[in-house]
């Protein structure tokens, strides 16, 4: 099942998920957990692919249950470290230890397959799926390859024995449902390579022809490097070199022994320079993006497609028909909020159907039911008048005018600028190289003022005020790590105990004081903008972190079994001899590393002899500076050939996945700078201003009068109806005043509760940032496809007369990048 072409499937629902026409207005436990599960898979972005039924429901919701999700990250990440503990190790374990956890964590994810096969629509056509075949066939290997490690282990052959199966892991990750958006990542990523491999074949015939070029020119003139070495004497050296010049890496360094000759041979690496780096690697690196965009798009539509689809199963449930016209009641948002989200307040319930009845008239009908779940996505603080402790306890002391003052004074936008102030004088403090008495002072002195503003602000806004806010908490966990730093130093000059921590632990916390100037973030506005605007894309960043995270295991792994062990590192000692220093010099005594930049420079600790140095050498390797000094050195060690992999880690981690990752981090943030809050960030937001119930203000009295309706005055209205026939709407306006209320309304609620709204800024999933990034540009190319599924053209008087139109119930939806097909 391609991602341009994806069957959902309605899941047989039965009468009663389709349709809710009686006179009983109570949702039945079954139809809220329906509701609840559709409206979560919506907001989330996931897939509702389950039978409708009360067992199947069960199992599906233990299956994306929060302990279930944690048990299998926590099992992935275990799968994952075994590495540290395996052959080459960085922590050594017993063998049977970590064959023993692999079992484990493998049967973890059969029986993950066994469990999705429970509540599945079709257990056979589930079984049957590609994921779950790869996941079964991955077993199967790694438990052959588990016992032929273990045979080897104990035969002779135990030093060749080589676990076959460890660079395959990630394909567990990628096959696993809860990792969809590291498996849509690599899908694009692999149908974006057809389109870009004609740029890159140019690329490598440019390099190849001015190779020829070059070792035609400079093969017999005898011209030496700066180690005194032939210089182009092999025309795969030559193509090597100007392949690392294409990253700039050995400029200028490949070309000066001939322009040290001559200054015309400089126009050859000139003009290498610019055809090949400046031109088609940029025409490369835009290609890539510009069709990975592309395949990105096509992955957006599909999954908004599903996430429509998802919450029209749950308004064929709520709705009710009144005077022809399908909607969803008050009682019946109450009823699903309660299963949804049993801790929101009731004004805060109130305040989100406020939000969602966009036209105020009591009602919800289809279009802007599908809203719901961008709605969920915004974060409303309910901030209540809370008494502090210091007013609880000692009463009269809190309420005296010197109280009154110190709490004013500290709540004062001036003791914000004060303490700004203190911190700019801290910074050139700390900038200037004091004497250490003077420093020791000094720094005392600023502890001191700091600890102060913690300890106002805890008296002013009460223990639960100062909390709420992330900045007093980063605050007091900069500046009381920096005054136990402080005082460890102190008793540590005052004692010779050794009981105090290791120096490297007391150079972080002093360390840790220099955070402290992040505070004056907190008064820039623009500051804050980017801070958060980093924040907001954050979720959707991590899956392309997830995704060179995987690459860099499996290029360990590879690396670890081809290099392993070729080059060695000592660490030399405060008492180590001349041999000693020799030895580490050459990186363990290798004559062929003799001379050569990879131990003259001292990257002999950049191997491959364990997990932990095989990462940050590829880390080395993918900041490119100097890749090809670290390349050197194991092709000295091993063949000529060991530069492919070199190269292939350099094509597809830096110049693929990295420059895919920088591009999206760009468009990302600009998307999410430019707007800084969502379209219904700015709905919440206005809302709570235009009933008077934010922070800071008062409800107008006004507004009591208007009175929330229940489903028996529901009856009694005349709604917005669709002509059946023509399509023409006949309006008619709801007197709120006029219907008789059986509830309070928002405002009442705040003020008994002694509560206020605020929204807050919610770090979005990635979901719903790739939907807001290519809304525009869907809405433009497939306007009527894009209406139809936000249901905009959709009649409100769509009942089980237009699903029987559709193919009934049990219908099939086959959906494309650019249309909705009924089947």
């Amino acid at each position: 099942m391609s991602a341009d072409e994806v069957d959902i499937k309605a899941n047989s629902l039965d009468e009663r998920a389709i349709s809710v026409e009686s006179d009983n207005d109570a949702l039945s436990e079954l139809d809220a957990l329906l509701v609840e599960t559709y409206v979560t898979d919506a907001r989330i972005g996931r897939p509702s692919s389950f039978k409708p039924e009360r067992k199947e429901l069960q199992y599906y919701r233990l299956y994306n249950s929060w302990y279930m999700q944690w048990l299998l990250y926590l099992t992935v990440s275990l799968f994952f470290l075994l590495v540290l503990f395996e052959k080459p190790a960085y922590a050594k374990a017993p063998l049977w230890a970590t064959m023993l956890i692999e079992l484990v964590c493998i049967t973890a994810f059969v029986a993950r397959v066994f469990h999705g096969s429970l509540f599945a629509p079709d257990r056979w056509k589930y079984l049957r799926d590609r994921k779950n075949v790869t996941i079964i066939v991955l077993v199967v290997l790694t438990i052959l390859d588990m016992f032929v490690y273990i045979v080897l282990c104990n035969t002779c052959c135990s030093d060749s024995a080589v676990r076959a199966t460890r660079v395959l892991r990630p394909l567990f990750l990628i096959n696993l449902s809860n990792f969809r958006q590291v498996r849509k990542a690599f899908r694009n990523i692999r149908k974006t390579l057809p389109d870009i491999i004609t740029v890159l074949i140019l690329l490598l015939i440019a390099i190849i022809l001015f190779a020829l070029l070059g070792y035609l020119l400079f093969k017999d003139k005898n011209f030496k490097d700066y180690k005194n070495r032939e210089y182009f004497d092999s025309y795969r050296d030559a193509v090597f070199n100007l392949y690392v010049l294409v990253t700039s890496a050995n400029s200028p360094d490949v070309m000066m022994p001939a322009y040290n000759e001559s200054g015309w041979y400089a126009f050859f690496f000139i003009i290498f320079t610019i055809i090949c780096m400046y031109i088609f690697m940029s025409i490369f690196l835009a290609v890539v993006y510009h069709n990975y965009r592309k395949q990105l798009k096509k992955e957006v539509m599909t999954s908004v497609r599903r996430r429509c689809e998802s919450l029209r199963r749950a308004f064929h449930i709520l709705r009710k028909k009144v005077n022809g016209c399908w909607i969803v009641t008050v009682e019946r948002f109450h009823e699903m909020m309660r299963y949804m989200s049993p801790k929101r307040s009731s004004a805060q319930v109130q305040l989100l159907w406020e939000v969602l009845d966009e036209n105020g008239n009591g009602k919800v009908r289809q279009k802007e039911f599908y809203h719901i779940a961008n709605l969920f996505s915004v974060q409303v603080v309910e901030v209540k008048d809370t008494i502090t402790i210091f007013e609880k306890y000692f009463p009269n002391v809190y309420k005296s005018k010197i109280s009154k003052w110190i709490i004013n004074a500290v709540k004062h936008k001036a003791f914000g600028f004060v303490f700004d102030f203190v911190i700019v004088v801290n910074a050139i403090f700390i900038g200037l190289d004091f004497e250490d008495e003077d420093e020791d002072k000094g720094e005392a002195v600023f502890l001191v003022l700091f600890n102060i503003e913690i300890a106002l602000k805890f008296y002013a806004y009460g223990f639960f005020g100062f909390f709420r806010r992330l900045w007093n908490i980063f605050d007091m966990v900069v500046i009381w790590a920096a005054t136990i730093a402080e005082l460890v130093e102190v008793g540590k000059q005052a004692t010779d105990e050794n009981w105090y921590p290791s120096q490297i632990a007391l150079d972080v916390l002093m360390v840790l004081r220099v955070l402290r100037l992040l505070k004056i973030m907190r008064s820039i506005k623009r500051f804050q903008a980017v801070l958060r605007t980093i924040l907001q894309i954050g979720p959707a960043v991590t899956t392309y972190g997830a995704l060179l995270l995987v690459l860099y295991y499996v290029y360990a792994i590879i690396g670890m079994e081809i290099f392993g062990s070729k080059v060695d590192f000592y660490a030399l000692g405060q008492n180590a001899t001349v041999n000693d220093t020799e030895r580490a010099r050459l990186c363990g005594g290798h004559q062929e590393l003799d001379d050569m930049e990879f131990s003259d420079l001292k990257y002999c600790k950049n191997n491959f002899n364990n997990v932990v140095r095989s990462f940050v050498t590829l880390f080395d390797l993918m900041v490119v500076n100097q890749w090809h000094v670290i390349t050197q050195g194991f092709v000295l060690m091993t063949h000529w050939t060991a530069r492919i992999y070199f190269i292939s880690f350099h094509l597809i981690c830096v110049v693929l996945v990295l420059n895919i990752f920088v591009a999206f981090i760009l468009e990302a943030f600009m998307l999410q700078y430019d707007t800084s809050v969502s379209t219904f960030e700015n709905a919440v937001d206005k809302k709570i201003n235009e009933l008077g119930v934010g922070v800071g203000l008062d409800p107008d009295p006004s507004m009591f009068t208007r009175p929330l309706l229940d489903s028996q005055e529901l009856e009694h209205v005349s709604l917005d109806v669709e002509d059946a026939e023509g399509g023409s709407s006949k309006n008619h306006n709801i007197n709120m005043s006029e219907q008789g209320s059986h509830s309070e309304t928002i405002q009442q609620l705040a003020i008994q509760a002694q509560t206020r709204f605020r929204v807050s800024s919610k770090i979005q999933n990635a979901e719903l940032l790739l939907q807001r990034m290519f809304e525009d540009e869907l809405k433009r190319e497939d306007s009527s496809g894009w209406q139809t599924i936000y249901g905009e053209d959709l009649s409100d008087a769509e009942d089980e007369d237009a699903d029987d139109e559709r193919g009934g119930a049990g219908s099939y939806y086959t959906v494309t990048a650019s249309s909705a097909t009924v089947v």
